[in-house]
């Protein structure tokens, strides 16, 4: 739930023109990949260091790691839509959200679903991992 508006953020299409908005484009990016550098064994350490030995340090660290990677992911899925149905609607009157709400929605509704169930899969393999890593109990 995080990710999607940042998703937005992260995706060039959708941004706009304004030195604004630019910056956070290239910020939104450049958080994305710094996150998924680190890989979340890692992140369990670090958290296990913040939070102490548990299952919380264990959500934390597949929390991390599934933001970055379904935001980079649903970034890239709104980069690659079609912008005819944008187009459409906003020369019939709409105002920028609805063009969101209308055109892009539609198209992106997909990808989105298949990224979050293979988001889904790589958490359940993690978590028994994470488990043994001293995220106890969430394996």
């Amino acid at each position: 739930m995080i990710a999607l508006p940042f998703s937005f953020l992260a995706a060039k299409n959708l941004t706009g023109r304004s030195q604004l908005s630019i910056w956070l484009y290239y910020l939104t990016r450049a958080v994305f990949n710094l996150l998924r550098s680190i890989e979340a064994l890692l992140y369990v350490v670090i958290f296990i260091f913040w939070v102490g030995i548990g299952p919380f340090a264990g959500m934390l660290a597949l929390a991390v790691t599934s933001f970055a990677l379904i935001g980079k992911l649903f970034s890239e899925a709104i980069e690659n839509i079609d912008p005819g149905p944008i187009e459409a609607v906003t020369a019939t009157g709409a105002n920028r959200f609805q063009a969101i709400v209308y055109a892009v929605l539609p198209q992106i509704a997909p990808p989105f679903i298949s990224y979050l169930i293979y988001q889904w899969d790589i958490n359940i393999r993690m978590a028994t991992i994470i488990g043994f890593a001293g995220g106890a109990a969430l394996g």
